[in-house]
């Protein structure tokens, strides 16, 4: 469609270049030319100025080319839209109006959780409906708890990372964190974390081939593959198909809970606000025939 339009986006184009210097007037000067029509839309002069302001003479022209060849195509399709769609899919105001009315009450909704609800669910409270649910929580995959350090091979004193990792000492896991974070490329010394072979693979950017030499250790264990050496120590593993332990499934049954506390909340509100408006008779229902109930 926009190669036809080229002749006429041409003509429009010299023809403001040569109209007393068009691109150096002010907005506020022109009157309410019009540059172009399509059907009966029109694309008015000030309107150009919108969006040539501030540039060249010869930016402002091929800027202005653009924006009116945008501008037929835009009326064009909106006209045989209009000739095509049903009335249903015509009706714009109708899906705005429902749109604007949702987004209202979905943000007085989540200002009213803002300011009202206590969003906290306890450790008691999520472990009882662990312990209820058992059966919803089956692992799809393989997980693991196990700590993990990724270096150069030429690191110096690796074998005091080792020592480190085997260490109970809270003085020696300190020194070691310190070390990871200026040495290690990759780490994660957090015992209590879960993590499934997938995320570690990813995130040490191994081979599955490598994982499986780590995770069958159950020990520490250190693996050298071409410049780099990787420092394992699995806690505890579970496969698919067995129970989640809890604190793998805490942060997703925190939000379940949560969204069930949203949820008996804004009723509330609902049921809250639906009383108040009978009581001051602002709801009115009438029969078929207009008449008030």
């Amino acid at each position: 469609m926009r190669n036809y339009l080229l002749p006429v986006i041409s003509f429009v184009t010299l023809f403001l270049l040569s109209s007393c210097d068009f691109f150096n007037q002010k907005k506020e000067n022109l009157k309410r030319t019009p540059i172009v029509k399509v059907y009966d839309k029109y694309l008015y002069a000030d309107e150009l100025m919108d969006v040539t302001s501030n540039s060249s003479k010869e930016d402002s022209a091929k800027m202005a080319a653009v924006y009116i060849q945008d501008w037929i195509t835009r009326q064009l399709l909106i006209q045989n839209a209009k000739k095509n769609l049903s009335s249903e899919l015509l009706d714009i105001d109708k899906k705005v109006e429902d749109y604007k009315e949702s987004l209202i009450i979905f943000n007085y909704e989540s200002e009213l959780i803002r300011q009202k609800l206590d969003t906290s669910i306890s450790i008691d409270d999520r472990m009882d409906y662990y312990n209820k649910h058992k059966e919803n929580f089956i692992l799809d995959e393989g997980i693991h708890r196990m700590v993990y350090i990724k270096v150069l091979r030429v690191t110096p004193n690796i074998e005091m990372w080792l020592s480190l990792m085997k260490s109970e000492k809270q003085e020696d896991k300190v020194l070691l964190k310190s070390l990871a974070k200026s040495e290690a490329i990759k780490y994660n010394l957090n015992e209590g974390v879960w993590k499934s072979k997938d995320q570690i693979c990813s995130d040490l950017q191994i081979s599955d081939a490598l994982f499986s030499k780590a995770k069958t250790s159950n020990k520490i264990i250190r693996i050298d593959e071409g410049e780099m050496t990787y420092l394992f120590n699995q806690f505890e593993s579970k496969e698919a198909g067995e129970q989640a332990p809890f604190d793998f499934v805490n942060d997703k049954i925190y939000l379940l809970l949560l969204n069930k506390k949203k949820s008996a909340f804004l009723e509330g509100i609902s049921k809250e606000i639906y009383n108040d408006a009978i009581k001051e008779n602002a709801i009115q229902q009438f029969s078929m025939d207009g008449k008030t109930n």
